[in-house]
C-alpha cells in the first residue's frame, strides 16, 4: 500500500511540477532562438547593405538619404 502512495506521489509530481517546467524552458529556448536569428538577419542585412555600398559607391547616396529619412520620419511620428 505504502508503495503505492508513494508512486502516486512521484506521478503527481512530475504531472504538476516536472512537465510545466519542461514546456517553460522549451518554450523560453524557441523564444530565445527567434531572438538571435532576428539578430543575425539584422547583422546580415547591415553586411549586405555595405557589401553592395563598397561595390556600387553611388547606392551610397541612396541608401543615405533612405536612412535620414527613417530617422527623422520614426522622429515626427512619436
Amino acid at each position: 500500500m505504502l508503495y503505492i502512495v508513494g508512486l502516486v506521489v512521484v506521478l503527481l509530481i512530475i504531472f504538476f511540477v516536472a512537465i510545466p517546467l519542461i514546456k517553460g524552458l522549451i518554450s523560453m529556448l524557441i523564444s530565445l532562438l527567434g531572438n538571435l536569428l532576428g539578430i543575425a538577419i539584422g547583422i546580415g542585412i547591415i553586411v549586405l547593405t555595405v557589401a553592395v555600398c563598397i561595390a556600387f559607391p553611388p547606392l551610397i547616396i541612396v541608401v543615405a538619404i533612405f536612412i535620414i529619412y527613417q530617422m527623422y520620419g520614426n522622429k515626427q511620428a512619436s
